[in-house]
């Protein structure tokens, strides 16, 4: 009886100090959108492909909550453009890109009602669009290709989880897909896409630099879950559309034509991209940033040093 209840105060003892040393994780929260380059970061939730406790990926109606997100500490990374890390860092919040998700070609567009024939009949006409996001980058892009000014139309400012009503009241509007689909079925045309500005929208994903130095095997977790999605979006495809579906919040008869209007770029394309000195990605952003400032998109940005990093992708 004494042999027993000498064992049992040692294994609880044993228990007691192992749990002083036991540490939790800091959460890591992921922001994203319903973009469907972001669709990968959604299915490797769903399917626990991060394989760590601690990540949690956050679904939020638009872009702007996002940023307002990683303002105020409520997210650790954000999935986003080049130009909304650009906004980001103009905004005093440290992050640094770890990886590339995809290119645009064709998924942002300037689309129209019927009785608008060129982007030019929007003169004294208006627009919707998410100034904030990509939506002002894509805006500027497409009135400067016919030199229009952005004084002669009324700009109206529209989030993307309002994208479909503001179009009833609006004469176009900038989106992105699924919205382009699902207005150009309904007799909207579209005058101007992504697909004319080759490799200039591109998403990423950007990690405030703090969690970076602090969790990089998080951040590891992250990558390596979602080349895991990938592999499961190419393994299992009906029930990735089936995925995609519910993630758009779109029918499933337009996730294909969706698709193809978007590049998702194999591992060895994301490592030519961000690897040399400079690296194409950091030449894409320094001609965004030019862009940007010149249309008073930016005011205080100054190029961080080592705005990529391809310690994540490399390995």
């Amino acid at each position: 009886m004494g042999a027993r209840l000498h064992s049992a105060c040692i294994l609880l003892l044993a228990l007691l100090v192992s749990s002083c040393f036991t540490t939790h994780e800091k959460p890591f929260r992921l922001g994203i959108n319903s973009w469907p380059g972001y669709a990968p970061l959604y299915i490797a939730k769903r399917n626990s492909l991060f394989h760590r406790d601690n990540i949690d990926v956050i679904e939020l109606p638009s872009t702007t909550e996002t940023i307002h997100a990683l303002a105020m500490g409520n997210l650790e990374a954000a999935a986003l453009t080049l130009d909304e890390v650009l906004t980001v860092i103009d905004l005093g919040i440290d992050v640094q890109i770890v990886m590339i998700l995809d290119t645009s070609n064709g998924a942002d567009a300037l689309v129209a009602k019927p009785y608008i024939k060129t982007i030019e009949d929007f003169k004294g006409k208006s627009l919707a669009v998410e100034r904030s996001a990509v939506g002002g980058f894509m805006l500027d892009r497409a009135l400067t290709s016919v030199n229009l000014s952005i004084n002669e139309i009324n700009v109206i400012n529209c989030s993307y989880d309002q994208h479909m009503t503001c179009f009833e009241h609006a004469d176009g509007i900038v989106t992105f897909e699924p919205i382009v689909t699902r207005l150009v079925s309904s007799g909207a045309v579209v005058l101007f896409d992504s697909g004319h500005i080759p490799n200039s929208v591109i998403d990423v994903l950007a990690v405030k630099r703090e969690v970076i130095e602090e969790s990089p095997e998080t951040i590891h977790a992250l990558v390596e879950g979602y080349y895991r999605a990938r592999e499961f979006m190419q393994a299992q495809p009906d029930l990735t559309r089936q995925y995609l579906s519910k993630f758009m919040r779109t029918e499933i008869q337009y996730v294909d034509t969706t698709l193809e209007k978007i590049h998702l770029p194999s591992l060895s394309e994301v490592q030519a991209l961000m690897s040399g000195s400079p690296s194409s990605l950091t030449q894409t952003a320094r001609r965004l940033e030019a862009i940007m400032k010149s249309n008073d998109l930016l005011l205080n940005y100054q190029e961080p040093e080592q705005l990529i990093t391809n310690e994540f992708i490399t390995q």
